[in-house]
């Protein structure tokens, strides 16, 4: 009762309003208890701190390089020096983490070109730090047991008391005080719950028995590619892989950077590909990355903020994050770029089930969070380099700027070469506006995904793309017998495309079976086109221009000359067997 007297007479001390009730109605209940009244207490004073002089405009505040900066839990992290040989001295062999990226990644198969684990050594001290210790205690909760795979429904009495030690943790640091003034006082929103159950309900909270955006960015999780296989969805936890590594469960298979040199010299961030063995799938991540040695409440702070900077279309904008036009799965997406250190990232931050107001009401329930990453671009660009890949611009500009980043994204390799010149021609024909937008269109027309497709197709449950599988099956001979004349591709289109008529095809028919056969996707860029990029590609094209084209015919012929195609080759059959 003197608890609740004394609480009486400080509230009388505060104007009268909503937020006054919420702080004290919470205050109220946690005193009937004590397992909660520290944190209502620490929940107190966290709304008690002042609005910072100087930063109090939404927009001018680069809340990522300051929570980058008082993230006192970061680990040092050393790479190997760059040259030729494969144990090559450490840069600094006396770091938390040393880091042994060794070979690039093979895109097209799973050959395992790095030997050894990604993870030469982790200083066992790191994992008895306060928010690094609550952290593997939620990744031991949700560790699925011995053949079974991982629920999603309530938490048990276990996982939801790792999860509270672990968000009481990470709100007691530095980062995390820093974010919560950010959305308070800076953007501001208004929070109706106690701020660790802010966190909670953003993290944790699982929809219609799926995992929460927590076990996707921290923990990975089972999802699906475009053509129905599994893959590894999330995983962007550096501690994660280092354990399931140590636990024998994830092999590394070699980095993938588009500028390698610059990417091997950031040991701060590692991009490459990897398997994991997760409820009885070996799950292919093609490209991940994740930030090496950073604490887990600078990763929760980084996204919990970059999801109340999205609160609305015109508070992103604001806040100088632009639409991502990649989301097509999601309600909405944003990406921002950022300077760390010397180093620009892509912050990629997705959400759904906003009701997409194009006001600034700011609420707290402005739908979820569903996953929250970065990317590596490189170095900082010098000044006559700090062109924007999001600034919109006109056909003109884009002829100007889109060369330079071709050549940096590793798609071509001279600014003035015959591909630099069609990749744009390709990107104005299609109205793109900034180059952001144009190298995603690129990257689309090149990517070369028959064997997902046909994997897809010889599995039960998939009758579209088995439909569209079985309708190239006639087109196959066709196209190798005009592969294996001399000379290029394209000027024999208009006889391929007239022998396809002769078989009835017209519309979506005649030129889609060639599409997948050269990109895996049935829909896309029209044939002619897509066959010059690629021609192109294959005689000036840089590390990320894709699989050549002759690397593309040879897998078709590949494809088609085992079961259950070996008949088409030989006999010309067009009935599909599963």
């Amino acid at each position: 009762m003197a608890m609740l007297r004394s609480l009486d007479a400080i509230r009388e001390q505060f104007p009268q309003g909503a937020t006054r009730e919420l702080l004290f109605g919470a205050l109220r209940r946690a005193a009937m208890s004590s397992s909660q009244l520290s944190s209502a207490l620490y929940d107190f004073a966290l709304r008690l701190q002042a609005k910072e002089p100087g930063q109090a405009e939404v927009g001018k505040v680069d809340i990522l390089s300051e929570l980058w900066a008082l993230d006192e839990g970061r680990c040092a992290v050393s790479a190997r020096r760059l040259g030729e040989g494969g144990r090559r001295p450490w840069v600094n062999a006396d770091a938390d983490i040393l880091l042994d990226e060794q070979v690039a990644a093979i895109r097209t198969t799973l050959a395992e070109c790095a030997k050894r684990p990604l993870f030469a050594r982790v200083a066992p001290e790191l994992l008895a730090r306060p928010t690094f210790l609550a952290l593997v205690r939620v990744f031991d909760v949700f560790q699925p047991s011995e053949g079974e795979s991982s629920t999603c429904g309530p938490y048990s009495p276990t996982e939801f008391a790792a999860i509270d030690d672990f968000l009481e943790q990470v709100t007691r640091t530095s980062v995390m005080r820093r974010a919560f003034r950010h959305i308070t006082k800076t953007l501001p929103v208004l929070l109706t719950r106690p701020w660790k159950e802010v966190l909670f309900k953003l993290w944790f909270q699982r929809r219609d028995g799926k995992p929460c955006v927590f076990e996707h960015v921290f923990l990975g999780n089972l999802t699906e590619d475009i053509s129905g296989q599994p893959v590894a969805g999330g995983f962007h936890c550096w501690l994660k892989f280092y354990l399931e590594e140590v636990r024998g469960t994830a092999r590394y298979l070699g980095y993938i950077y588009n500028n390698a040199e610059a990417g091997l010299t950031n040991s701060r961030f590692v991009s490459g590909k990897f398997v994991w063995d997760y409820s009885g799938y070996k799950l292919v991540k093609d490209q991940g990355g994740f930030f090496i040695g950073t604490s887990p409440e600078w990763q929760l702070a980084t996204g919990t903020a970059a999801y109340f900077e999205t609160s609305t279309p015109n508070f992103a904008r604001q806040n100088g994050w632009v639409p991502w036009t990649n989301a097509y799965a999601y309600n909405e997406g944003y990406t921002k770029e950022t300077t760390l250190d010397g180093e620009r990232y892509r912050h990629v931050l997705c959400r759904a089930g906003s009701s997409g107001s194009v006001t600034d009401d700011l609420v707290e329930d402005s739908g979820f969070l569903v996953t929250s990453y970065f990317i590596y671009l490189g170095p900082e660009l010098r000044n006559d380099e700090s062109s924007g890949a999001d600034h919109i611009c006109t056909s003109a500009e884009l002829a100007q700027t889109l060369p330079r980043w071709l050549v940096e994204d590793g798609i071509t390799v001279h600014v003035e070469d015959e591909l630099s010149q069609e990749c744009v021609r390709f990107c104005v024909a299609r109205g793109c506006r900034s180059v952001r937008e144009s190298l995603a269109m690129l990257r689309e027309a090149l990517v070369f995904d028959l064997e997902d497709a046909i994997a897809a197709a010889k599995t039960p449950g998939y009758p579209r793309i088995t439909e569209l599988v079985e309708d190239t099956l006639e087109v196959v001979p066709i196209l190798l017998d005009y592969a294996e004349e001399p000379g290029l591709m394209s000027p024999k289109l208009p006889a391929l495309l007239a022998e396809l008529r002769g078989q009835g095809r017209r519309g979506p028919r005649l030129h889609r079976p060639l599409r997948l056969l050269l990109t895996g996707r049935a829909e896309g860029a029209p044939i002619a086109e897509l066959l010059q990029l690629l021609e192109l590609a294959q005689q000036e094209g840089g590390d990320e221009a894709g699989v050549r084209l002759a690397d593309r015919i040879a897998l078709i012929r590949q494809i088609f000359s085992n079961p259950p195609f070996s008949h088409v080759l030989q006999e010309g059959a067009v009935a599909f067997v599963n």
